[in-house]
This record gives C-alpha cells, sequence and structure tokens, in this order.
C-alpha cells in the first residue's frame, strides 16, 4: 500500500505563511510622540499588504531614524526581509523588536517562522511557545507550532495545535488540511478523510485539498473516490497530476493508470461501459503524460 507523501501533503513550512504584522489598533504601540513615524509606520503596512516589499523597507528605515525604539516597525521590517527571503536581516530584526519590547509576542511568532525557514525547528518551537504563552488566544501561533511539530514528525503535537487553531478559527480550510496529512501520517485515514472533506467544503478550489484526499482514498484502496479527487486535481490544474504521482510513492505508473482509466486496456473498455463514472478525456490525457514520464526516467 502506498504512503501519503505528507511533506506535500501538509507540512510544508512557508515563511511567508502566517507572519503577524502589526495593523493600526492591532497591538499596543510603542510611546512616539512624531507623527511623521506614524506615517511611515502605515505607508510600510500597506506597502507590504500590496507586495511592495522594497518600499515597505524603505518606510521603515525612515521611520527607524526618525524612532529607533519602536519594535513595532522593526517586526514589520522583519516580515518584509521575510517575504524578500532574507532570513538572516528578519532575524535580527526581530531580535531587535523582542529587544526593545520583551512580551511582544507578534516578534516572537515571526521570528519562529525565520528560524523554522532556516530549518532550526528547536528554537523555532521555543519561540512559538513565548508567543502562545504572551497570548494564548492567537490562532495563528498555533497554526505555525503545528507546522513546526510536522517537520520534526511530532504528529501528536501537530494534531494538537491544528485542533486549537480550529477550535479558535473554526472555518480555516488550512488548519483542516494540515492536520488530516497529520492524521494520515499517523494511520488513522477516517480522521484525515473526515479532514481533508471539511478543508475542500471551506475552500473548493484548492488542489492540495483534493490531492490529499486523493491520495487517503487510495490507502483505503477506495479507488472510484480516489480517481474521482484524481480528476478534479486535473480539472483545476491540468499539468500537477504527474507530479503528484511522482512524489506519492505510488508504484507502479501502470497501477495508476490502471485504477484512473479503466478504459487503457481491452478489458477495461469493456467494463468501462457499464460504469457510472466515465474518465474525462482530459485524464486520458493525463495518465499518457504521466506514463511517458516514468519511460524517460
Amino acid at each position: 500500500m502506498p504512503q501519503l507523501n505528507l511533506t506535500s501533503a501538509g507540512f510544508d513550512y512557508h515563511y511567508v505563511g502566517r507572519p503577524d504584522r502589526n495593523i493600526k489598533g492591532g497591538i499596543k504601540k510603542v510611546t512616539s510622540t512624531l507623527d511623521d513615524v506614524e506615517e511611515h509606520r502605515m505607508c510600510q503596512i500597506d506597502s507590504g499588504r500590496l507586495g511592495e516589499i522594497d518600499r515597505a523597507i524603505e518606510e521603515c528605515n525612515k521611520a527607524i531614524k526618525l524612532n529607533s525604539n519602536d519594535a513595532t516597525v522593526y517586526n514589520n521590517r522583519g516580515v518584509a526581509h521575510g517575504e524578500k527571503g532574507d532570513i538572516d536581516r528578519a532575524i535580527e530584526d526581530f531580535s531587535k523588536a523582542i529587544d526593545l519590547w520583551s512580551n511582544y509576542d507578534h516578534a516572537y511568532n515571526n521570528r519562529g517562522l525565520a528560524y523554522g525557514q532556516q530549518g532550526d525547528v528547536e528554537h523555532a518551537i521555543e519561540d512559538f511557545n513565548t508567543a502562545i504563552r504572551l497570548k494564548p488566544d492567537n490562532a495563528i501561533t498555533y497554526y505555525n507550532r503545528g507546522l513546526a511539530y510536522g517537520q520534526k514528525a511530532d504528529v501528536d503535537r501537530a494534531v494538537q495545535d491544528f485542533s486549537q487553531v480550529i477550535k479558535l478559527t473554526p472555518d480555516d480550510a488550512e488548519a483542516y488540511n494540515n492536520r488530516g496529512a497529520a492524521y494520515a501520517k499517523k494511520g488513522n485515514l477516517d480522521c484525515a478523510l473526515e479532514d481533508f472533506t471539511k478543508a475542500i467544503e471551506y475552500k473548493t478550489s484548492e488542489v492540495r485539498f483534493y490531492s490529499n484526499r486523493g491520495m487517503a482514498y487510495y490507502s483505503k484502496e477506495e479507488y472510484d473516490l480516489a480517481r474521482k479527487d484524481f480528476g478534479k486535481v486535473i480539472e483545476l490544474k491540468p499539468d500537477c497530476l504527474a507530479d503528484l504521482i511522482q512524489k506519492s510513492g505510488i508504484k507502479p505508473p501502470e497501477d495508476v493508470a490502471t485504477m484512473l482509466t479503466p478504459e487503457e486496456t481491452g478489458e477495461g473498455r469493456r467494463k468501462a461501459q457499464n460504469t457510472a463514472h466515465p474518465v474525462e478525456p482530459d485524464v486520458e490525457i493525463a495518465i499518457k503524460k504521466i506514463k511517458k514520464r516514468y519511460d524517460r526516467a
């Protein structure tokens, strides 16, 4: 029986996934009497939202020149550096923010993300623990710590953290998806399927959710349901199924072809005439591409 590839199924550690950026009114501000500091602070937040990362960093630099003791600006510049992939500078800024404001839970969360991006999972979890101690109702930090536990293959704790995210934010599709991946890693495919299905209910066009559920169905040998989900993957993103198959551990490719396209063989054609779920043409095309890829390997 093939094993779910849980790195691709839900435990990828994305730095920019859920950082905490300072939003006006969202957290306590460090005291400042300069209107210009507030102007630059809000300009860099808006720039960050628009993806204008260099401008965001420039606005942060201006604010720091006016007031070098504003922890929130260092935090936001760290987020911008992280989004650019400059993780060392991001950690430096988050650490400066923490030096200025020792109870700054957002900065601990963000530094934890940066450590995780560097593969330093232990320090990442330490920072997430501190952030949760400071603000125990922040779903973002539980989510990020769940990802870190997933990196460590500590799936029991990952399940606990994603469950807490769902408790705090019941409509979080990604949390359901990631908890489903953790359940699958534990071998609890029924719970995994429930979570993948819930994730799809909240986010009906996310390819990863269908591919994860399809793999779970395949692992349970429920091939008709797996075939239906893989067909949805192709519908949403036609070129990604070959990569999914290659990473999933399903071997040989003929097994996949038989599962998804029973029409490929004479016996399959006869059975297909009586099936209620005919294979769409795009599925057939995708399977041919998969076969060619494996033939070249």
